[in-house]
This record gives C-alpha cells, structure tokens and sequence, in this order.
C-alpha cells in the first residue's frame, strides 16, 4: 500500500475505513475541513485500499465488491472528491483487495482473491 506522508491524509483513511465496517453500501469520506461525502460502491463491500493507480499524484479508493463479482475503483482528484467508481471484473465473490507494484513496471497494481479459490491480478 502507498505510504500517505500527511496526517490529515492518514487520519481521512482511518475514518474511512471505520465507516466502510459499519455501513456495508455506501464509502464515506471526509476531506481537511470535516465535511463528508458519500459514493455507492457495488452490492456486499468487504475490504478496500488506497494508492495511485493512474500515476497523477492523487489517491485512489478500490473497494471489493463481493455480490457483484468486481473491484471498483474511486478516482481521487486531490481535494477529498472521487469519482463515480469504475469497475472491474474478477473471479466469483471477492473478499479482500491489496496493492503493489507486482510485475515491477512502477505503476501500482490490485489483486483480488475470490470465493472461486482463485487470486486474479
């Protein structure tokens, strides 16, 4: 997973994922003045993570969508606003998803384990 360097960056995460525990439909965030926002992820959300995936300086959100067999990523435009998720298929009823550079090319990659007992990157 990416490092966030600010605290404020740090502290938006944790409260992102605290909320993401409790309310399994909707991602809140909270951006530097305290107001918050809410995007619709995909049906049964377990596990999400963060990190530039586009290479623009800015994080993104991936969350496992495990009823609708994909992975939705939030692009994030730097001012604690993200996209509308855009999708992305994967094996049956992903639970969890991690962040790395897995096949060394310097731009960040997701895998996604499955309920088909299979990983898909």
């Amino acid at each position: 997973m990416q490092r966030l360097q600010q605290p404020h960056q740090r502290q938006r995460l944790q409260r992102l994922q605290q909320l993401h525990q409790q309310h399994h439909q909707v991602i809140y965030t909270c951006n530097v003045n305290s107001t918050s926002k809410t995007y619709t992820v995909g049906f049964n959300p377990y596990v999400l993570n963060v990190g530039d995936f586009n290479n623009d300086n800015q994080l993104e959100i991936v969350v496992a969508n495990s009823a609708v067999s994909n992975v939705g990523i939030f692009f994030g435009n730097g001012f604690g606003n993200f996209t509308a998720q855009t999708t992305f298929p994967t094996g049956i009823g992903p639970y969890a998803v991690a962040v790395g550079d897995f096949n060394k090319d310097n731009r960040l990659d997701v895998v996604a384990n499955s309920g088909s007992a299979t990983v898909g990157i």
